[in-house]
């Protein structure tokens, strides 16, 4: 029964909105060539208890609830089933926790805003970052790409393009498994003093994977066109308008942050590599836990290994994987350098934040206040994913 067992689904007896809660194993589906975050869940039928992986989906019922408070509990629901310091909350428990900042009934719902939804989720525990597409322009794409590599799931703001749209929110939960990715444009740093090129990972013509309150779960979507399932319709043609990221508290650098600092530290003579060909820069946050636990997997030489798993790291770190542009794929590419710093640490500065640095000829790793230079060749990494 287990192994054919492929989730859980309630049907309501509300007009158009017939499912409830629902956790789909996406092998249930006939096309699911995509990587998500995953989260398993437990149920007992006729007092047989199976297990399912997937990530929680339901409709809006358009009246106590709608994709404001849908994408909430979700992401409370997927949350509270990873982490001990969050718990599921009930559709009742977000109005409450609304009640202190609205002017007006709550019922019906007339929908939230998002700094509504930044502000419960703050209550919920997170330490929220809003980026707006006014603020960051083509940015916003490559920011969306990196926090979901980085396994968590934000909310997409959509702002309708026709006068007589209404906004919509639904959740970016992955990525499609492309391996035919076109990197994009190429952009500049300077290393030891000369301009050199390099992609960012982030900039590619993938698809994401989206759960949508008014449609099935694990729609795959182009950022450039979120309403693409909606066809026929004028008043759902949908352009990102904004995004939410739900951040663990004390997660003081962000995706852009992070990206400044590992074009420093890689450029500079005393931490960096002069790497001659161009290179691809892929980067994403991830628990200093489930990062070690990752490498003590590996096949690494062995005094290599024992200097990742004894570095002094905080909860939460950014992380930088270089590979040479020439012989880049999505899998199994080689590794030829890889960056480490506090994502934890206030402080902007690139050399407070860095906790180890490693190239093909040298390591460097931080010892208290000061950098120790390690005659250990960095090699044998596999690429990190959060995703599965």
């Amino acid at each position: 029964m287990q192994e054919s067992f492929l989730g859980t689904l309630i049907i309501r007896p509300t007009m158009n909105a017939l499912f409830g809660r629902n956790l789909i194993n996406p092998k249930a589906l006939q096309t699911n060539n995509f990587k998500i975050c995953i989260e398993t869940s437990e149920v007992s039928v006729y007092g047989v208890k199976l297990k399912s992986n997937g990530f929680p989906h339901s409709m809006q019922d358009a009246e106590s609830i709608k994709c404001a408070e849908t994408t909430i509990w979700a992401l409370m629901e997927y949350f509270s089933s990873k982490y001990m310091e969050y718990k599921p909350v009930l559709p009742s428990e977000i109005l409450k926790t609304l009640e202190r900042i609205t002017f007006e009934r709550q019922l019906p719902s007339r929908g939230l805003t998002m700094n509504e939804i930044s502000f419960a989720l703050r209550q919920f525990g997170f330490g929220t970052k809003i980026y707006s597409q006014n603020q960051y322009e083509e940015n916003l794409s490559l920011i969306i790409d990196c926090y979901v590599e980085s396994g968590i799931p934000i909310l997409l703001g959509l702002e309708a393009i026709s006068d007589e749209g209404e906004g919509h929110v639904v959740i970016c939960i992955g990525k499609e498994n492309n391996c035919d990715v076109k990197l994009g444009k190429k952009e500049l740093y300077t290393s030891f003093g000369v301009q050199k090129y390099f992609y960012d990972a982030c900039n590619n013509n993938s698809r994401y994977v989206v759960q949508d309150d008014n449609l099935q779960p694990y729609q795959l979507i182009h950022l450039n066109n979120p309403g693409e399932h909606y066809k026929g319709d004028e008043k759902n043609n949908y352009k990102i308008d904004s995004i939410i990221v739900p951040l663990y508290p004390k997660v003081y650098l962000d995706s852009v942050l992070a990206k400044d600092i590992f074009l420093e530290l890689l450029g500079d003579s005393k931490t960096g590599n002069n790497f001659k060909s161009p290179l691809v820069l892929r980067r994403l946050l991830a628990s200093s836990r489930s990062f070690k636990e990752h490498v003590a997997g590996l096949k690494m030489e062995q005094k290599l290994k024992a200097t990742f798993l004894a570095l002094k790291m905080p909860k939460f770190v950014w992380i930088a994987e270089l590979y040479d542009k020439e012989k880049y794929s999505i899998v199994n590419s080689t590794i030829v350098g890889l960056i480490i710093v506090d994502a934890t640490e206030a402080n902007n500065i690139p050399f407070d934040s860095l906790i180890f640095a490693g190239y093909p000829e040298v390591c460097h790793i931080r010892n208290e206040n000061n950098f120790v230079n390690l005659p250990i060749k960095f090699q044998d990494y596999v690429t990190y994913n959060n995703l599965r």
